[in-house]
């Protein structure tokens, strides 16, 4: 199989993933409960996908060369909808990636970062795998339902 559709398939995958997991988190938890510390990785829903998206936007900044924007306290965040909005745009980021992505440039290390750029984009993807595995205990930590993140989920159109 072809790197460039691997990645992209995998990149897909994160991009999905994730906005279904922000439906499921928006639409059963309480905006207490979006800030909630349950005492489970980075505290609370918010911090857990801010973190998402801080991780994101870093990543790709950097393999475009620009310097890696700050992250705003996680405690500047006191709606769910102003969380989301940074979240949707660090997703919107991370589709343009997709669209963009060349075959010829997998190889190219980018300067400064460890290791090429297919590799930095698949830990996005695998990143993102791990932190909605986590919102997902925390969801059933409030009683909430999950949902099953499997890529064959996701290959067969059911996210």
């Amino acid at each position: 199989m072809e790197a460039l559709l691997l990645l992209r398939t995998m990149l897909h995958y994160h991009v999905a993933a994730t906005r279904r997991t922000w439906e499921l988190v928006r639409g059963s938890v309480s905006e207490e409960e979006f800030r909630r510390d349950l005492g489970f990785s980075w505290g609370s829903l918010r911090n857990e996908l801010l973190h998402v998206a801080f991780v994101d936007r870093s990543w790709l900044a950097l393999l475009r060369g620009e310097p890696e924007p700050p992250d705003e306290p996680f405690e500047s965040f006191r709606s769910m909808a102003q969380a989301h909005a940074v979240a949707d745009a660090s997703l919107a980021g991370v589709a343009s990636c997709i669209a963009g992505l060349t075959a010829g440039e997998l190889e190219t290390a980018a300067p400064g970062l460890p290791g090429t750029r297919w590799q930095i984009l698949l830990h996005v993807a695998n990143h993102g795998t791990d932190h909605r595995g986590r919102v997902i205990c925390q969801l059933k930590i409030l009683g909430k339902p999950g949902f099953d993140q499997d890529l064959v989920d996701h290959l067969r159109g059911r996210f």
